[in-house]
């Protein structure tokens, strides 16, 4: 271990604000502060801010959030290894301005209204805490010195509270691929039904079944929020998680083919074997000009496998959704209709074109519309749309395509990947702690693994039938898939504490 210094030196803030179009999320003004050189403490110092926000003190008891993590590396000038690595805040030590509320876990802060109201939602100079003096400078035993040269990286994901403590039914559909209406009353019941390929019993009481209340995120990754996660990456870690070698040539997409089927993730530098990451960004116009407003930054990310997702899962904090949690999402605790979709009602509004392409204000371009779905059969957009495309603030929860709780497209757009309720004997809902496997693989206990077993599909997708995007449907369930798709992408959640 090295000798702390006592004198901050040559400290810089980075800013990530990941979703930003979507509610307009702002993390603005960082601000090194309050150095305590006893206890290797330092405030980081922020404004947030996101517009649409709410709280409501009434049923369905709910409210939006900002997840705020943060990563640090130290450069090789000052003996670091130049690799990005989780700063887990301190337990105590924040500050947050009148009518803010902030729950620290030690991977991140979730940061919302206090009081119920809506609309533009500003915490300025927020203060999250962080003890330097317990984090390594690279991967031996060396830590942070005072004088080292670092660098921060500030991320926000925009969250949705799913309260618990109520009974919530699971099912209702009236095929044979859903649940059969059955009630989770408590935090250990176990779900039991019909659903393909059989009937299912989960006996495993700390499985997350939906009853305890959780933060689920309120929009499906994008495609910004992959690059960024890409960027931050060893090589190593960049040849796992994405289809092509990061030393491949500018220009090529990191995915898929480039830009097939709407998905505009570049290699923008190219990395060198073994000893330098790649550069991505967007390019969905494919005119090499990288994260132009037209560059699909804001389209929900395709072309994810499970190993992908969970990744990013454990990079960031969170960690996956079970397919319970999934209907408790969309439905709450009401009575389920028997075919009904996230949004309530059993009847839905396809978009067949679209209005600004690829851009922040992308919407559909059709009379009106509430869900991407169904395009194998119907003409329509050949990809993924931009997460939030069909809210606004004037519309109803149906017209926007929004579960009971304010998340959208958990209907259409990409599949929902879920911990599947029937064949994970073992999940008990861990999260992720910020770090990967040095392979680039997610390394949290009892997740399903990167071969997709134990996991499974809901909620549908662009290109699937609309009988899929049914709250009730299973058929996909249990579906174990461990490859990319066009319409493969998802979201992650976190256990309320």
């Amino acid at each position: 271990m090295r000798k702390i210094k006592r004198t901050i030196f040559c400290w810089q803030l980075l800013l990530l604000s990941q979703l930003a179009a979507a509610n307009n999320l702002n993390i603005s003004n960082p601000v090194l502060t309050g150095q305590n050189q006893n206890a290797n403490t330092v405030a980081i110092k922020i404004n947030v801010s996101w517009e649409n926000s709410y709280r409501v003190n009434i049923p369905p008891f709910s409210y939006d959030a900002a997840w705020i993590f943060a990563k640090y590396r130290v450069a090789i000038a000052s003996g670091g290894d130049g690799l990005w690595r989780h700063i887990i805040l301190s337990a105590a030590g924040h500050l947050t301005p009148a009518g803010t509320s902030l729950t620290s876990l030690p991977e991140g802060a979730f940061i919302y209204r206090s009081d119920a109201g809506s609309g533009t939602f500003i915490a300025n100079d927020l203060q999250l805490q962080w003890n330097y003096g317990n984090h390594l400078e690279n991967g031996s035993t060396d830590f942070i010195d005072d004088d080292d040269a670092i660098e921060i990286q500030l991320f926000g994901i925009e969250m949705v509270f799913v309260p618990g403590g109520q009974s919530f039914y699971v099912g209702g559909g009236t095929g044979a691929n859903a649940f059969q209406s059955t009630s989770i009353n408590s935090s250990t019941a176990s779900a039991i039904g019909s659903g393909y390929p059989s009937g299912i019993a989960n006996n495993n009481a700390a499985f997350p079944n939906g009853y305890n209340s959780f933060y689920c995120m309120k929009y499906e990754i994008s495609q910004r929020q992959y690059a960024e996660f890409l960027n931050t990456l060893s090589y190593t870690q960049q040849v796992t998680r994405t289809a092509v070698l990061p030393n491949s040539v500018s220009g090529t997409g990191a995915l898929s083919k480039t830009n097939a089927n709407r998905n505009g993730i570049d290699i923008k530098t190219p990395g060198v074997a073994n000893t330098k990451p790649a550069e991505y960004a967007c390019n969905l116009d494919g005119d090499k000009i990288y994260d132009e407003v037209n560059d699909g930054q804001w389209i929900a990310c395709n072309f994810l496998s499970w190993a992908d997702l969970t990744a990013y899962f454990d990079w960031s904090g969170l960690r996956p959704m079970t397919e319970l949690e999934f209907e408790k999402a969309c439905r709450g605790s009401g009575t389920p209709g028997a075919n009904e979709y996230a949004w309530g009602t059993e009847s839905l509004l396809q978009i067949l074109s679209l209005k600004n392409p690829g851009t922040a204000d992308e919407t559909y371009g059709n009379g009106g519309a509430n869900v991407s779905s169904n395009h194998y059969v119907v003409a329509g957009v050949a990809g993924p749309v931009r997460v939030g495309a069909f809210a606004a603030g004037s519309k109803s929860r149906a017209q926007s395509g929004a579960t009971i709780f304010g998340i959208m497209e958990m209907s259409g757009n990409l599949w929902e990947r879920v911990v599947s309720a029937g064949a994970n004997p073992v999940f008990t809902g861990t999260h992720g702690n910020g770090q990967l496997a040095i392979n680039g693989n997610a390394d949290a206990a009892l997740w399903p693994g990167v071969d997709g077993k134990l996991s499974g599909f809901r909620g549908g997708s662009w290109f699937f039938y609309n009988t899929g995007l049914r709250i009730s449907d299973r058929f996909s369930a249990q579906y174990e898939f461990s490859g990319r798709d066009v319409d493969n992408g998802g979201r992650g959640v976190r256990s309320a504490p």
